[in-house]
């Protein structure tokens, strides 16, 4: 758990930390790979960090290759995102990336993102108002201005709890915004952005 918050979060990680953080996929796929109807998903989590070779290995498979594919852009994605980059600006960055992300996926990834946008709405929060569904609209600090958590990441219910507990110890600075399904019924202040 250390070690993916230290990813996470973009800080350095040991030569041990590394190695492991590079073989997830395949000690994903060794986990998944036995589970009936999941043969597939798990060639596809263990290939995600291949290269894209049509010829390759994965030609007869197309799905396989595709997801594989799509697994490494939304990691990509995910990871620029929680390190603090807007969704837009993480784009143009993946427009860029070497080896290439194929353009219709970045592409779909936009229309993903606009639709996303346009179905959120920014509210001003504080941690007994926190849910899971939500999203951090902003790095959620300590009381001594460290980042706790960064913006980007979706709330979940262990985040929750953790970050209650981190508030019991050393303090959260609140309110903080997160952006919230605009269909989601949540009692606290709407924030003007």
């Amino acid at each position: 758990a250390e070690t993916l918050e230290k990813v996470f979060a973009g800080q350095q990680v040991s030569e041990d930390e590394a190695e492991m953080v590079a073989h997830h996929p395949h000690t994903s796929y060794c986990l998944l790979r036995e589970i009936p109807r999941l043969e597939r998903v798990a060639a596809m989590i263990a290939r995600q960090n291949d290269p894209d070779d049509p010829s390759g290995p994965l030609a007869d498979d197309e799905e396989v290759r595709l997801g594989a594919q799509l697994i490494r852009l939304a990691t990509h994605f995910d990871d620029l995102v929680s390190r603090g980059a807007s969704p837009r600006q993480a784009i143009t960055e993946l427009g860029r990336a070497d080896p290439p992300f194929a353009p219709e996926h970045l592409r779909l990834l936009e229309a993903y993102d606009a639709d996303e946008e346009r179905s959120m709405t920014v509210r001003a929060v504080s941690l007994r108002d926190i849910a899971p569904g939500m999203v951090l609209d902003e790095d959620v600090l300590a009381s001594n201005g460290v980042v706790v958590i960064s913006r980007g990441q979706e709330v979940t219910g262990a985040l929750v709890m953790r970050l209650k507990n981190f508030d019991k110890g050393m303090g959260i600075r609140q309110p903080f915004r997160v952006r919230v399904p605009c269909f989601a019924p949540v009692a606290v202040r709407e924030e003007s952005v």
